[in-house]
């Protein structure tokens, strides 16, 4: 899932429009590519202070910095009366599009932990757009520390209107120093311009449509039996989920948890041939987990977890070669790439480095891609794997205000088709968000797979969402798999609507009747064959 905007209006008040003044050129849009610096400020460099807005405020100044002469030195009192802040605004025109990193080196003295994550140290980008503000950083900044490098991603949408950069201390006390700042390209659109690929698209399967639900790794015989045969399904996701994350993930500790994932998968897998359905094995849990949302995954912060998920697909495609079952492998769930380092692959490279990895072990199987975060907005940054066998995948929950209310905390209910979140959400705004997906789709001649995709199921007319974005998977022949199947009652379609339901309805539901209807469109004739 993208990263979420946090409103700070009591420093946006003391931010300043300026004239931009950038220390380093911009290069023009046809050639901005992954690692082009769009910005760069060493304070002790010649001119690096022009454009910078703040820097008459009393709590600003200098201080020295090794090798350099000088750092911007932010100072708040201890009674964190008030917030200073120094700011620059980027050249928006520039920057529409693009997915950036932002850092800079930062020093700390007693900066006191502040009420909110997202006060404290600064180091923000503050993108303007229709709708709100978009505020990116990294939070929990506070404390004593020496230099060391803040990083964090952050994504300039088409429609923004501007772009400033801000370095601060807000809402409490202490001193910061600030250099060495940078906002580089983490990706740049794929050309829109480009002549499509030829060919058919690969799908892996002979069916006419794949479509199923996602399911825990713990479904039994009785699942499976009513999923195939009363619902009429022909696929499964089935996740290798719940490592532990973190160091322990490169150590035997993974090794262990996937050798017992893949042993319920291969209980799992008579079953599912019984009844005629295919398996796409889901790669749940990425080696590392995340680190934030506005950090990413570690499988990007570190080549050693990319090195151990390579490892992963090595078994995995060995163990699963000429399995008829078996429709496809999917590398990666939702991988998020925000901050990846400059030693260290971004996705596309570790996706063609794993596909080459399955598709030297197993020659037949479909291996599935998706895009950063499995985003559909994500698509207009995503080129082909240069391997045969890609099937493209995103998942969606779009608008998540919606789709996910009442998931975590109070519930306050969000009315579908309606405005939610200053746009007015209905089918056509449905077709619009998944558009770049469509569009991929005809320029790369792609087979798409929606892997995951609900809304919880006591959100108010559920039963039009769910029907709005089925009709456009379908309109646009993509593969589907619902979200999810006796995995969490939210989003079980056996359970009534009724937000306080604690048990499977008696009779079948608006939602298990809406899925039926879309099922029986799969031929039972083909339904689990294999190309």
């Amino acid at each position: 899932m993208g990263a979420t905007a946090v409103h700070m209006k009591s420093l946006l008040t003391i931010l300043l429009v300026a004239t931009l003044n950038v220390v380093a050129a911009l290069p023009s849009r046809a050639s901005v590519k992954r690692g082009d610096v769009v910005y760069h400020c060493r304070f002790s460099d010649r001119g690096a202070q022009a454009g910078w807005q703040g820097l008459a405020n009393p709590s600003i100044g200098w201080s020295a910095m090794p090798p350099s002469s000088k750092a911007l030195h932010i100072a708040n009192p201890v009674d964190g009366s008030h917030n200073a802040a120094a700011s620059i605004e980027l050249d928006v025109a520039k920057l529409r599009g693009l997915r950036l990193v932002v850092s800079a080196k930062v020093k700390a003295t007693d900066v006191v932990k502040p009420a909110h994550s997202y006060n404290g140290i600064k180091v923000m980008l503050v993108v303007k757009k229709p709708g709100g503000d978009q505020n990116d950083q990294m939070l929990d900044v506070h404390g004593t520390f020496d230099w060391r490098e803040i990083r964090f991603g952050s994504e300039v949408p088409d429609n923004a209107t501007a772009v400033t950069l801000v370095l601060g201390i807000e809402n409490t006390s202490g001193t910061a120093d600030f250099d060495d700042v940078r906002v580089t390209v983490l990706e740049a659109p794929r050309n829109p311009n480009a002549k499509p690929i030829p060919g058919l698209a690969y799908t892996g399967h002979t069916a006419p449509r794949l479509r199923g639900a996602m399911v825990s790794p713990s479904i039994v015989e009785a699942d499976a039996s009513k999923l195939a045969k009363t619902w009429n399904a022909n696929v499964v996701r089935f996740q290798l989920t719940g490592s532990r994350g973190g160091e322990a993930d490169l150590g035997p500790a993974y090794d262990t948890w996937l050798d017992t994932q893949l042993a319920k998968l291969d209980r799992f897998l008579p079953i599912a041939k019984k009844n005629g359905i295919l398996i796409l094995i889901d790669m749940h849990s990425a080696p590392g987990g995340r680190i934030s949302s506005y950090v990413g995954d570690r499988i990007f912060d570190d080549v050693r977890y990319q090195d151990k998920l390579a490892q992963a697909w090595v078994k995995i495609s060995k163990r699963y070669k000429g399995n008829s079952t078996v429709w496809g492998y999917d590398l990666c769930n939702e991988p998020l790439e925000r901050t990846t380092r400059d030693n260290v692959p971004g996705w596309e490279a570790l996706a063609t480095r794993l596909a080459k990895i399955v598709r030297r072990n197993d020659p037949d199987h479909a291996i599935i891609v998706e895009s950063m975060n499995a985003d559909a907005s994500e698509f207009r940054y995503l080129s082909p794997i240069p391997v045969k066998g890609i099937v493209y995948s995103a998942h969606f929950y779009a608008p998540y205000t919606y789709t996910m209310q009442g998931v975590s905390g109070a519930w306050k209910p969000v009315q579908y088709p309606g405005s939610i979140d200053g746009a007015t959400w209905d089918k056509a705004k449905i077709a619009e968000t998944l558009q770049p997906i469509v569009d991929f789709q005809k320029q790369c001649h792609a087979a798409i797979f929606i892997g995951e995709f609900s809304a919880v199921r006591w959100a108010p007319n559920s039963m039009q969402w769910l029907h709005d974005a089925i009709d456009i998977f379908e309109a646009n022949q993509w593969d589907w798999a619902y979200h999810a199947f006796r995995e969490w009652p939210g989003w079980d379609a056996e359970y009534p609507a009724d937000h306080d339901a604690n048990a499977p309805s008696a009779t079948p539901t608006e939602r298990e009747t809406l899925l039926k209807s879309y099922y029986a469109r799969n031929d039972a004739q083909v339904k689990g064959k294999q190309l």
